[in-house]
């Protein structure tokens, strides 16, 4: 079965206690010393509530859901970082893992210091390390600082670093949780490739969190949806993405989303678009919407390949805040004739990406943009 299969969760379940501010047992007597009447209520939060699903070899996984849902608390019990309150988790085959940026970094020591500490954390040997040094340093693009402490990196930079660390380890099973969110345009398109390489040509299987649909869509064979600690959804990726959208609530809920329209120079609404034609897109925030931060528009060609990323301009949450519509104009790129994806996202003030809305045009070798009809 081990030889079939990377990963087995058995009916997971985490809870944690909320409300306690101390947890020694010398605070916790004091505290009861000073206040014997006082009764302290404990309030448990299940962060996972009975999960179970296996991972065959070589299977991308995607795990999506609210915030809240259990998606992190999940991967840090598959890393080992937490142990579950009850069930097991069997693995076959090395972990690496990209749980949170820095983690396995000390702010003190320089990059090249880092990469040899969190090469070991992540169970590389420090021969193995050397070798793969200069590639390292290659992928993240951050040459130049490697002498420099970490503190004064940027969280791009420790991000660069840090996936390019686990990117290069010899692990049979990668497990990433929103590592898109944080580096540039160029870096994500970097770390797909890296990724679909390590799945698709290594045959390594990976488990990935992300809120942006655009690298869930590409990268995944199978997605797990979350809710409340629970699985709602374990199938195909399509069919996934279309239950998560089409939940009710929360600032990522559809109730928040967008409405993207692609017109002409002229202002016409269209479906066909010339290459090296000037193209406007423009992002329409639903009425009632609590969404604010910037608003990334990102082009990609067939196959979820990124061709090009702009910077839409920013949305506010106040009711009268203006404007609730923001557009950025394409530049005339020389685009290879075929169907293309036109994806609207929101970065949210804490770095994380929000899928707003996804249009599909078709890119034609010369003539004129086709109006829609």
């Amino acid at each position: 079965m081990s030889s079939d299969l990377a990963l087995r969760v058995n009916d997971v379940h985490k809870t944690y206690r909320l409300g306690l501010a101390d947890t020694h047992l010398r605070e916790v007597l004091m505290h009861r010393v000073r206040h014997p009447l006082q009764h302290r209520g404990v309030q448990r939060f299940k962060a996972l509530d009975g999960v179970s699903f296996d991972v065959p070899a070589g299977q991308v996984l995607g795990l999506i859901g609210r915030n809240g849902a259990g998606k992190s608390t999940l991967l840090k019990v598959i890393s080992r970082i937490t142990h579950p309150d009850h069930g097991t988790v069997d693995i076959w085959g090395r972990v690496g893992s990209l749980i949170e940026v820095g983690t396995g970094f000390h702010p003190e020591l320089t990059g090249r210091e880092n990469v040899f500490l969190n090469g070991s954390i992540l169970g590389m040997r420090r021969r193995e390390i050397a070798r793969k040094y200069d590639a390292i340093v290659d992928f993240s693009g951050i040459e130049s600082f490697m002498d420099t402490p970490v503190k004064r990196y940027s969280s791009g930079m420790l991000v660069r670093l840090a996936f390019s660390v686990a990117a290069h380890l010899d692990s049979e099973i990668v497990i990433l949780d929103e590592i898109l969110a944080v580096g540039d345009a160029d870096f994500q398109a970097k770390c797909l490739n890296k990724i679909e390489s390590l799945t698709l040509d290594e045959g390594r299987t990976a488990i990935f969190v992300s809120h942006n649909m655009v690298p869930i869509r590409r990268l995944c064979h199978r997605v797990i949806l979350l809710e409340h600690g629970r699985m709602a959804f374990d199938g195909d990726t399509e069919a996934a993405l279309a239950v998560y959208l089409d939940q009710p609530g929360d600032a990522e809920g559809p109730a928040n989303k967008a409405t993207l329209t692609v017109t002409d120079e002229k202002g016409s609404p269209v479906h066909t678009l010339s290459s090296g034609a000037r193209t406007t897109v423009s992002v329409l925030c639903a009425n009632g919407s609590t969404l604010e931060g910037e608003v990334i528009v990102t082009l990609l060609a067939s196959g979820g390949r990124p061709v090009a990323q702009y910077p839409c301009g920013k949305l506010d949450s106040r009711e009268d805040a203006h404007p609730r519509r923001v557009k950025t104009v394409l530049a005339a790129l020389d685009l290879q004739p075929g169907p293309h994806e036109i994806h609207a996202a929101l970065r949210l003030p804490t770095g994380r990406l929000v899928d707003l809305a996804t249009t599909t045009v078709d890119v034609s070798s010369n003539g004129q943009p086709t109006a829609a009809p």
